[in-house]
């Protein structure tokens, strides 16, 4: 919601999880899988939360949500995933990656 230029977002506390208005969690944790694979993958937490904060579509599967966005960095246009457990008590998230193959998967 914008008020006057700025953004209103609403906590909504759910079995222990802490949500935004839209759906998406306020914060995250990561796991060391995810970590390593961003670190071999040269994608950045910011990224990350623009992933997950603005996603274009969630997947929701049992104890997992998948969070996809479309992003263009260097003339590229790659889709974003991010999966994560939301089974626990803080959000985790699980593993992350980017791909070409943007027809490949639901947006």
């Amino acid at each position: 919601m914008q008020v006057s230029g700025w953004s209103l977002i609403l906590l909504i506390k759910n079995d222990n999880i802490t949500y935004t208005s839209e759906g998406m969690p306020a914060n995250w944790n990561y796991s060391k899988h995810a970590i390593e694979r961003m670190e071999a993958r040269s994608i950045s937490k910011e990224e990350i939360e623009l992933v997950i904060r603005n996603p274009d579509s969630v997947i929701e599967e049992p104890c997992k949500k998948i969070y996809q966005k479309k992003i263009i960095l260097e003339d590229t246009l790659d889709i974003y995933r991010a999966y994560l457990n939301d089974c626990k008590k803080s959000p985790l998230v699980i593993t992350v990656y980017r791909s070409t193959k943007i027809d490949k998967y639901e947006i």
